[in-house]
């Protein structure tokens, strides 16, 4: 559900490129009752992050699930800056 005076920014699809954009437009979200059950279970989870991750990042697991257990991960702009700079020095973006 979008946040009061971005019904329109949601509705026409704009890519929201930066995660505070997002926190700006979006109050919250539900999740289809099938895939909240499955985000349940760490097994399931592990497996979706796998494949996303093999999908988006080819390769590059070993690397996000160890990014993923630092504490800088706990604090999403430190870690997606830290992400985003590892990419950009590798020319991947």
């Amino acid at each position: 559900m979008p946040n009061s005076g971005y019904e329109k920014v949601i509705s026409s699809k704009v890519k929201l490129k930066t995660l505070s954009e997002v926190k700006r437009a979006v109050n919250f979200a539900y999740l289809d009752e099938d895939l909240f059950d499955f985000l349940c279970t760490k097994e399931t989870r592990n497996s979706l992050l796998s494949v996303l991750v093999g999908w988006w990042f080819p390769g590059r697991l070993d690397e996000i699930v160890t990014i993923s257990k630092t504490q800088e991960f706990r604090k999403p702009m430190i870690a997606l800056e830290k992400i985003k700079a590892s990419l950009q020095l590798k020319g991947i973006i």
